[in-house]
């Protein structure tokens, strides 16, 4: 009786055993399918998007921040204004974390090119700095891109800082974003350098995307945000902001070709507008020079002068003439220089090759003036 019994408990425990390994079975089956079926999506969301990591931390600041400019300047660029704030903020903060000077025109360059400044696909940056919907780029062999910077996760874990000061590295907050793109900026251009610069800048984004065509339309991006962000506009009552120069303290050297008293530049861009000058010379257009650089107190008086009606001067302490980086030309050709002469016309066209720039909005208005960031 007891055999019969433990047999038949045996022949039940076996019979159960089969069963659940029976569902196992099943269950492996269901897991295996459920992975081919959705694996295109899930996994690759949950590998590529690494957890928040310990970062250098930024104490977020608008002090000394005109809100009412930035609102204006936001509005001109057509970027949100969050957007705007966090790269002046990045910018202000970034020297003393990455040792790189980056400007913020730049930082918004890379950020509209990646992300459309994070608005891709109808994503905002929320009140905690989060770009949601969270932004990913396409599955590639190295990870999913992440976030309003997209970098790949072997870069965020390079790069990945903390610029938000909440004490986590997310690449879908739009200020840590930016700070790791400084920071990614500024190993690729070797580090201690001014990212301002056009060639240091350009090395940086040539280490961040290797495609000279990605370079190049960043940096467009990039110098009109910062030919635009120099805008002139008046304001009645304002004699002067700022103190002399404006532009880098280099050292200023006599130029030729100028048909004005004490015609001086800074050392390092004189030669530039020379070489485009020459050129243009060479092309049979008798180009001078009118004007160049400018104390703060011939500024001052300049401007004085404009806000009682005549003339046309920027604010003592912001024109590049100050800093010796800015003429205003003309030609015995055309006894003026401007769109349509052939003199205006070949400066324009070349100059840029030579860092020499006329800011297309001012043109109307100003068109005899070239300088070193068009404004």
């Amino acid at each position: 009786m007891v055999a019969a019994v433990a047999a038949a408990y045996g022949a039940r425990k076996a019979a159960r055993k089969s069963r659940k390994a029976r569902n196992v079975a099943v269950v492996l089956v269901v897991l295996v399918v459920a992975t081919f079926m959705v694996g295109a999506v899930v996994p690759d969301m949950i590998e590529d998007d690494p957890p928040p990591k310990p970062g250098p931390t930024v104490t977020m600041s608008l002090d000394g921040l005109d809100i009412g400019q930035l609102t204006s300047l936001a509005a001109v660029f057509d970027v949100p204004l969050k957007a705007l704030l966090g790269a002046v903020t990045i910018a202000r903060a970034a020297p003393s974390i990455t040792g790189c000077a980056t400007p913020w025109w730049l930082l918004l360059g890379v950020a509209r090119a990646e992300s459309g400044g994070g608005t891709h696909d109808g994503a905002s940056i929320d009140d905690d700095w989060v770009v949601r919907p969270l932004i990913f780029g396409p599955p590639t062999p190295y990870g999913r891109a992440l976030g309003p910077a997209q970098f790949i996760p072997s870069s965020w874990d390079l790069f990945g800082l903390d610029g938000s000061g909440d004490g986590v590295a997310d690449p879908h907050n739009f200020l840590d974003a930016l700070l790791a793109m400084a920071k990614h900026l500024c190993s690729s251009a070797g580090g201690g350098v001014d990212l301002s610069q056009e060639t240091a800048a350009r090395a940086g984004l040539i280490g961040y995307n290797h495609d000279q065509g990605y370079v190049n339309t960043v940096w467009g991006y990039a110098v009109d945000y910062r030919v635009g962000s120099t805008r002139f506009q008046p304001v009645a009552g304002d004699t002067g902001v700022g103190a002399e120069p404006a532009g880098p303290a280099g050292t200023l050297v006599s130029i030729p070709l100028c048909d004005a008293s004490d015609c001086e530049l800074d050392a390092a861009w004189a030669p530039k507008l020379l070489g485009v000058l020459n050129l243009c010379r060479a092309q049979g257009f008798d180009i001078y020079i009118i004007s160049a650089n400018r104390t703060y107190a011939e500024q001052t008086a300049l401007y004085a002068r404009y806000l009682a009606g005549g003339g046309l001067a920027a604010r003592p302490g912001t024109s590049n003439h100050e800093g010796g980086q800015a003429v205003d030309l003309s030609w015995t050709g055309g006894g003026g220089i401007g769109p349509g002469d052939g003199a205006w016309e070949c400066v324009k066209d070349n100059g840029p090759r030579f860092g020499v720039y006329q800011d297309p909005s001012i043109t109307s208005r100003d068109s005899v003036h070239f300088s070193a960031t068009g404004n």
